[in-house]
């Protein structure tokens, strides 16, 4: 799934030039294609997902579409605060990707019974997204991309 929605943002941007991909450090062997073709509009901040919450808010409030890629419930329960009041409250068009929920690397690094929906779900101005198949993965893509407002997706195991 990782694979096919680089592929799908690739191809989105592509024909637009406001879509940015910000890292925490995370993604290598996925992440590499967009970094190679969009150099410009790729920005790994480090293990700093606080601020790049906060960046990709200001990103979107100067007209880019930031999609924030990170670790499992990193770009949700480390960014809390930052989704809540820089990014929901304002309406901005971030979106955030999570990437490896079913890893077994500490708490840190997973996502325990849903709690990322289930935060997410009462926040406002918040859509999310779990796909289960490839096909659907793309699909959300595109929609993610379509709506001028926060995002969330959570990309499965599944390629």
């Amino acid at each position: 799934m990782r694979t096919t929605f680089i592929d799908t943002l690739m191809e989105l941007a592509e024909k637009d030039d406001r879509i940015w991909l910000l890292t925490g450090d995370v993604g290598y062997s996925v992440l590499e294609g967009f970094e190679a073709k969009f150099p410009d509009r790729f920005l790994n901040c480090g293990i700093a997902e606080q601020n790049m919450m906060g960046v990709a808010a200001g990103m979107a409030l100067c007209g880019k579409q930031p999609w924030v890629y990170s670790l499992a419930g990193f770009p949700v329960t480390r960014c809390l605060e930052q989704i809540r009041n820089d990014v929901c409250h304002h309406n901005l068009d971030v979106k955030m990707i999570s990437a490896g929920a079913w890893e077994q690397l500490g708490n840190s690094h997973r996502i325990i019974n849903d709690e990322d929906r289930i935060v997410l779900g009462t926040l406002e101005n918040m859509t999310q997204f779990f796909p289960r198949t490839a096909d659907e993965t793309r699909q959300m893509a595109l929609e993610m991309a379509s709506r001028p407002s926060p995002c969330y997706i959570r990309l499965s195991r599944l390629k």
